[in-house]
């Protein structure tokens, strides 16, 4: 774990009142949101470190609905906002040779957590076996894992996958609907794409 602290990023929120200015930073290990073109950025994910004072605040503002930036390495500090009813999970860690424990802070999108749009997921990773799990488990699908590549392929030919921005991970937003992947599976095996077992 050599010079693991240069995977961090930060969280980081700034209240102006009339004469002064608050800001808030936390160290974040995790990450993923999606940059819109007009409008604010979504979070779907971040997963931070900080005191007691620091995990109150951005968590009352992230419950209040109110843009906080983001940035690492390898990812261009942008502003975003988790929408209404995020997840908000908070714990405490006890690490050896501290004083008091470090707090941790998760949040969670209704989106990635497929309470949204149910034609839209969103994995942690593009891994095609991670992909075909999500898609299997979402929508009750038989896939096989020895689709995955294909149905990876099949997603990218079709243009329904999109790379979203990540902290310590490479995630994506998969499109489609659970009739449109049945008549691909059906397609697929009437060509011989893709096989069942026979054991």
């Amino acid at each position: 774990m050599k010079n693991a602290h240069e995977r961090f990023g930060f969280a980081e929120f700034e209240k102006k009142l009339r004469d002064t200015a608050t800001r808030i930073r936390l160290t974040a290990d995790c990450f993923i949101g999606e940059k819109a073109g007009n409008g604010p950025s979504v979070g779907h994910l971040l997963s931070a470190f900080g005191t007691d004072v620091e995990v109150a605040a951005l968590w009352a503002a992230i419950l209040g609905e109110e843009s906080i930036r983001v940035g690492g390495q390898n990812l261009k500090p942008y502003m975003v906002q988790f929408g209404e009813r995020p997840a908000v999970c908070r714990g405490t860690l006890t690490v050896p040779g501290r004083r008091r424990p470090v707090r941790h802070l998760v949040v969670v999108s209704t989106q990635l957590r497929a309470e949204g749009d149910q034609a839209r997921i969103i994995v942690k990773s593009n891994s095609s076996d991670l992909i075909l799990r999500a898609v299997a488990n979402l929508h009750g699908l038989p896939l096989l894992s020895d689709w995955s590549e294909w149905f990876c392929a099949r997603l990218q030919k079709a243009g329904r996958i999109r790379q979203l921005s990540g902290l310590n991970c490479a995630p994506v937003a998969i499109q489609g609907t659970k009739n449109e992947f049945l008549e691909w599976i059906g397609a697929g095996l009437k060509n011989g794409q893709i096989q069942i077992p026979l054991t």
